[in-house]
């Protein structure tokens, strides 16, 4: 591939390769084509605010709340290596929101449901 394409980047051959440069050119392309593809959906997705980094933070999110063992080390620190970030973005950002749904729904599987909660309100109008 570097013989074919000894300069530029692969994906984005435009785009020059210089240090600083690179980083916020890709991120912007990739933002322009994220908001293509929603305002290409049929019926369209609303593309405003939306960034690639969105959709970072929820696939590390999901795969934290169904992998629960990625919210401990070791498993924390490969996790966010492998997503090239650090262990203590992902315990900043991530982790306590975890936690604290976690304990959400344990509580809710623990309290029984009341006798009353479905009781129909009767108006005094209607007498």
């Amino acid at each position: 591939m570097n013989f074919r394409r000894p300069k530029g980047l692969l994906i984005f051959p435009h785009t020059k390769e210089t240090e600083g440069e690179t980083s916020s050119t890709l991120i912007r392309n990739w933002n322009n084509l994220l908001k293509h593809a929603l305002d290409a959906c049929d019926p369209p997705i609303p593309s405003e605010g939306i960034k690639v980094t969105n959709i970072r933070h929820t696939a590390f999110r999901l795969t934290m709340e169904e992998a629960h063992e990625l919210g401990q080390e070791p498993g924390m620190h490969a996790f966010a290596v492998n997503g090239l970030t650090s262990s203590e973005m992902v315990r900043a950002n991530h982790q306590p929101i975890i936690e604290e749904e976690v304990t959400v729904k344990r509580t809710r599987a623990k309290i029984k449901s009341g006798a009353w909660s479905l009781q129909k309100r009767v108006s005094l109008e209607d007498e």
